[in-house]
């Protein structure tokens, strides 16, 4: 991230006066770039989601923010751009008190502290010293070339204009690493890195993906989905999507089928009782909404999370050397798990509740009705070869 101050002859002066004060910044989660979601590889047509924007002011004395311009950059030619005006940054203000809390709960989708840690979110439009201005999950999509953001702070301290800027790279493409899918056979996505997936709206499982496999009606269960053995997925093997070495392992969490749909419940119903469930599980910390997982370390800064698993299946432990296409365990429904199916991601670093997501790239999947090979999508069926 390369950050730039550029403050008029007033402030010049006030921070030559108050050399012990940090500067007012711009701070990006995640910090060092951001990834664009490949929507569809041909017309380089993709989207972007920044997670988290936020101003920071460790400084004296107060900055009230007027204005934020974001722009995404082909080089230094502003492709598009977008402004958000002081009602459209009231709101994310309104907000901040909610996301100060959220971040005690899921530090990692606010990069562990890094957005605004030490620092307390404002509800106004008003920045004190020791305080910040959140701007939260805006997105866009394009079709062509973007390699940046910038984003550009425009405000006032001390009654004199300030502003601020700072630009982050965006990376495009998918994983390094060429990887089998992990479940062989037929398969329905059921959940991608698409903007209507829940998944594209939390950092660490931005591209990932919920596996599920369909029977006959399209359903994914047989007879009432009562029991975890009802569902086609269940018990399936969960296989290495590549070379690499067990960066971390769990088993032995109990699988609850409470958190499953019951036969009758409307669907408003049983979302209310899962939000509530997700909320009790994650009073337990972050990591418990894995269940029973593997993560494997592929170098490169990638590794591949397989979450949710039976208990009793995972074959492997800590340290541990494997091979693309090896069993590692087995479908379940442990953790945070509405039915038995994989979840399963790529992040940028080891854990996989604070880490940035990374698009995967599969070698031998056919989507059929397709003409050729392109990302994966939520509702895609999948077929490996």
């Amino acid at each position: 991230m390369r950050t730039t101050i550029k403050a008029l002859a007033a402030l010049g002066a006030l921070a030559s006066a108050s050399a012990a004060h940090a500067a007012p910044e711009i701070r990006f989660c995640p910090g060092k770039a951001v990834w664009a979601h490949p929507e569809e590889d041909a017309r380089r047509v993709r989207s972007l989601l920044l997670h988290g924007i936020t101003i920071a002011n460790p400084t004296d004395p107060a900055i009230r923010v007027r204005s934020v311009e974001i722009a995404l950059m082909d080089g230094e030619i502003v492709r598009d751009a977008r402004v958000l005006d002081e009602r459209q940054l009231a709101n994310n203000a309104e907000a901040g008190p909610t996301l100060q809390g959220l971040s005690a709960l899921l530090p990692g989708q606010f990069c562990n502290g890094a957005s605004f840690g030490g620092l307390t979110l404002t509800s106004t439009l008003d920045i004190a010293p020791g305080q910040a201005l959140q701007i939260h999950q805006q997105s866009f999509g394009w079709n062509g070339a973007r390699d940046g953001v910038r984003v550009t702070a425009r405000g006032e301290a001390a009654g004199k204009p300030v502003e601020v800027s700072a630009r982050i790279p965006i990376r495009t493409g998918a994983a390094r690493t060429a990887m089998l899918f992990p479940l062989a056979g037929g398969w329905y996505v059921g959940a991608a890195g698409t903007a209507h997936s829940h998944h594209r709206w939390a950092l660490f499982e931005e591209f990932a993906l919920d596996i599920v496999r369909l029977g006959e009606g399209g359903l994914s269960y047989r007879g009432t989905g009562e029991r975890f053995a009802d569902y086609f997925a269940y018990g399936q093997p969960v296989l290495a999507v590549a070379d690499g070495s067990v960066a971390a392992a769990g088993d032995g969490v109990k699988e609850d089928p409470g958190l499953m749909r019951r036969p009758g419940e409307s669907q408003s119903d049983y979302a209310k009782r899962v939000r509530a469930g997700q909320d009790a599980l994650l009073a337990g910390g972050a990591a418990t909404l894995l269940g029973n997982y593997v993560v494997i370390d592929h170098g490169q800064d990638e590794y591949s999370v397989y979450a949710h698993l039976k208990p009793g299946s995972v074959r492997v432990a800590r340290g541990q050397a494997v091979k693309a296409g090896q069993a590692i365990g087995a479908v379940g429904s442990s953790g945070n798990s509405t039915e038995p199916h994989l979840h399963f991601q790529i992040c940028d670093s080891p854990d996989p509740v604070a880490c940035g997501g990374v698009p995967p790239r599969f070698t031998n999947v056919e989507i059929p009705w397709e003409l050729g090979p392109r990302p994966l999508q939520s509702g895609d069926i999948v077929v490996t070869r």
